[in-house]
C-alpha cells in the first residue's frame, strides 16, 4: 500500500481472486470449476524474477508481469502462487525487502533514502512492511549489523 491506497498490483490480484471465485461458485458451467492451475516452467520463472529485479524502483502491475510471461494476468497470478507459493505482491515485497536490507548493510544511504529508491510511498510505510517481513525495524537491522 502507498499512503493507505492500494498498489496496482494488488488491486489487480484482488479484483481476479473476486473474478474467479464469482466464475467458480456461480457459473453454470463445469469447464470453470476445473480450471487448470499450471505452474511457470523455470525459464518464465526466471523471466519473471530477473524483469521484478530489474525494475524494483517502479510500481509493477501484474497485467505487466503476465505481458513478460505471455500469459493473462489471472493465469500469470495463479501459475506464479502455485509454483513459489506466494502471491506475486507478497513476492514483489520480499525482493524489496531483500534490496534494502543489501542498501542498509552495503551503503550509507539514509533509511528514507532507501525507502523511495525501492518505490515505497513513505519512510513509514517501508518501515512498517519491513518489521512485517523480517520482525525488526531497518533502524535496528541497519545497528545490528
Amino acid at each position: 500500500f502507498q499512503q493507505g491506497k492500494p498498489t496496482d498490483i494488488y488491486v489487480e490480484s484482488i479484483g481476479n481472486l473476486l473474478l474467479v471465485h464469482l466464475l467458480r461458485h456461480y457459473s453454470t458451467s463445469d469447464r470453470i470449476a476445473s480450471l487448470p492451475c499450471d505452474q511457470l516452467s523455470p525459464q518464465k520463472l526466471q523471466q519473471t524474477r530477473s524483469y521484478l529485479q530489474e525494475n524494483l524502483e517502479k510500481s509493477v502491475s501484474l497485467s505487466e508481469l503476465a505481458r513478460v510471461v505471455e500469459l493473462s494476468p489471472s493465469r500469470f497470478a495463479r501459475a506464479f502462487k502455485q509454483t513459489t507459493g506466494t502471491s506475486p505482491h507478497k513476492y514483489i515485497l520480499e525482493c524489496k525487502i531483500a534490496k534494502a536490507k543489501e542498501l542498509l548493510v552495503n551503503s550509507q544511504l539514509s533509511i528514507a533514502d532507501i525507502s523511495y529508491s525501492l518505490n515505497f510511498s513513505s519512510q513509514s510505510h517501508f518501515t512498517s512492511v519491513f518489521r512485517r517481513l523480517t520482525g525488526t525495524t531497518p533502524h535496528i537491522y541497519r545497528q545490528n549489523l
